[in-house]
């Protein structure tokens, strides 16, 4: 058995703040048929120290865009925008490297599901039928995969002799 205490680590959510949201919509009733493209990215900022209080802090801000169309009507369709910024803090006990792990990894978990639930929730007010759900993700394989992208943008600096 797994005592809680035991694995909570030395990080927390100070809060949320959602600094953009945006909802087009032009489908009355969200059908099985609908196709949902989502794109996500995250940035982190550098982690600060607050000497007064002792402690490691940082903002981490999720984009989150997705588009929802239907294919038997062309022209319906809705976009969302979500920009949602958070305050994550540790305390000095925890060194730069551990804070930036869980920044990146249980920070980008905490905000993509709080994410989740806010599409879900207006979603749900503004179709007479049916939600947006958002598919739960992999942060591991997330990063992973924004990482080896952004490797591929840029350019080597030994194939322009």
């Amino acid at each position: 058995m797994i005592i809680p205490n035991e694995v909570v680590p030395d990080f927390k959510l100070n809060g949320t703040s959602i600094s953009e949201f945006t909802f087009e919509n032009s489908i009355v009733c969200l059908g099985t048929d609908a196709i949902l493209v989502i794109d996500l990215d995250i940035d982190a900022s550098e982690p600060q120290i607050n000497q007064e209080l002792g402690m490691r802090l940082s903002r981490l801000v999720l984009t989150l865009t997705c588009c929802i169309t239907a294919p038997a009507i062309p022209e319906a369709k809705t976009d969302v925008k979500i920009k949602l910024e958070g305050e994550f803090a540790s305390s000095l006990k925890t060194d730069e490297e551990n804070f930036r792990n869980l920044l990146l990894l249980n920070g980008t978990a905490t905000l993509y599901s709080i994410a989740r639930g806010k599409v879900e929730a207006i979603s749900s007010l503004a179709y007479h039928s049916g939600k947006i759900t958002l598919p739960m993700i992999n942060v591991v394989d997330f990063l992973k995969s924004k990482n080896k992208k952004s490797s591929e943008t840029v350019p080597d600096p030994k194939s322009s002799y």
